[in-house]
């Protein structure tokens, strides 16, 4: 993103559709307008860099043994595939490989045999490289089974198991998301003790942590989802073992609607120092200082 066009509150336009890559003659203000996610302006243009599509993506499917295992296998990926060859990397659990299963038609398991944990990766190398990680992965213990897709068809067949996750979740029930963000270093230790926290406080739920190594999912497997997502809130927000904010990230519970907003501006007042807030405070003061930007119930309009 290289420059922005916004309306501000009072109805004036920034021109700031500049595509430079730096510009040193003030404050960065797209960057102030990205992460205020329309809480400070209306973004109506945008600048971009674009790239030339990737020649060659190979997409594999592995089985691990455990998110620590994941963790080594993302170090050997990045090491094979050179600087910036890591397109995605998803860690699933089979809990929500198998929901995927039940719901999803057509939906099947790629692998033989079933494994606690999967990986889904994209790596810009040619097929004899990836063929190489593969075997990497299984001499070192990382994978137990794995596949490399063999067709364009068969890559986005195992693309559409990631993203029918949610799909499932809702026709499987209720459920209760938490969106954390925590150093990579850190997910194996936080996944291990978010579980084990979420089994003590409601037995009843299926944990399910999938995503870009930054998301956790909690989903309801009770036999009424919605009441027990109504009552288990509260625990379940509450609870945050040796929580993301003690590993250096944020945690977002994800409600419905102004709640969903509302229970943000409650995370950044536990996440963030008081100088933090105090400084938000005054920039949506000073931008916006009718308040005419909380029609969303924003999290920085509630929080400031």
């Amino acid at each position: 993103m290289l420059g922005l066009e916004v309306v501000t509150p009072d109805g004036e336009i920034w021109n700031g559709l500049r595509g430079l890559r730096k510009d040193n003659t003030g404050y960065d203000l797209k960057q102030l307008y990205i992460g205020a996610e329309g809480t400070l302006g209306i973004i109506t243009a945008a600048v971009l860099k674009l790239f030339p599509r990737h020649r060659q993506v190979e997409t594999a499917f592995v089985a691990v043994p455990n998110p620590r295992a994941v963790l080594d296998l993302l170090t050997l990926a990045r090491e094979v595939s050179g600087d910036g060859g890591v397109l995605a990397f998803e860690m699933i659990p089979q809990f929500a490989l198998d929901l995927v299963v039940k719901h999803v038609a057509g939906a099947t398991d790629p692998l033989a045999t079933p494994s606690s944990w999967y990986v889904l990766a994209d790596l810009t190398v040619a097929r004899a490289t990836a063929e190489a990680f593969m075997a990497q992965a299984l001499q070192h213990g990382l994978v137990s089974d794995g596949a490399l897709a063999g067709s364009a068809a068969q890559a986005a067949a195992l693309w559409k198991l990631r993203e029918s996750i949610s799909e499932a979740q809702k026709r499987e029930g209720g459920s209760i998301k938490n969106d954390i963000s925590v150093p990579v270093s850190e997910i194996p230790s936080f996944i291990e003790e978010a579980l084990a926290a979420v089994a003590k406080l409601v037995p009843a739920f299926g944990p399910c942590p999938s995503a870009t190594w930054a998301t956790a999912t909690c989903t309801s497997t009770s036999a009424n989802p919605w009441a027990w997502s109504r009552r288990r809130t509260s625990p379940l927000g509450a609870s945050d073992p040796r929580g993301a904010r003690h590993r250096g990230g944020p945690r977002r519970i994800d409600q419905r609607g102004t709640r969903h907003r509302r229970g943000q501006a409650r995370e950044a007042r536990r996440y963030k120092s008081a100088v933090e807030i105090d400084l938000m405070r005054r920039i949506k003061q000073a931008l916006d200082p009718k308040g005419i930007m909380n029609l969303a119930g924003n999290r920085v309009s509630h929080c400031c």
